[in-house]
């Protein structure tokens, strides 16, 4: 009757430490599963931040590419404007040249 009891109380306690194994291996593949699904949305995220840098990296690249044609023309209107100041200046002193010598030929004319 003893054996059989203490029988009895280790097959109880193998039911529970099988029972205790059973339900830790489900919470472990619980985990396992919620972890799993977390690395994959973190590994979307990944993806998604990749993607989203990729195209700010493009971007930027046109914005600086825009921003030296910016630059190129801004230097041919400089030039362009350099000119027209020379031209006018030129314009001005031949101007001024012609009224003198009107002036002069006028005096003339009276004297």
């Amino acid at each position: 009757e003893r054996l059989h009891g203490e029988a009895r109380s280790e097959a109880r306690q193998a039911a529970s430490a099988e029972a205790e194994r059973a339900s830790l291996t489900e919470q472990w593949q619980r985990d396992s599963q919620r972890l799993e699904v977390a690395l994959q949305k973190r590994g979307e995220e990944v993806s998604d931040l990749r993607g989203l840098a990729e195209r700010a990296g493009r971007d930027l690249s046109r914005v600086e590419m825009e921003e030296h044609r910016v630059a190129k023309r801004l230097e041919a209107m400089q030039a362009e404007l350099e000119v027209a100041r020379q031209q006018t200046k030129k314009a001005r002193d031949e101007a001024l040249e012609v009224e003198r010598r009107l002036k002069l030929q006028m005096e003339d004319d009276r004297a």
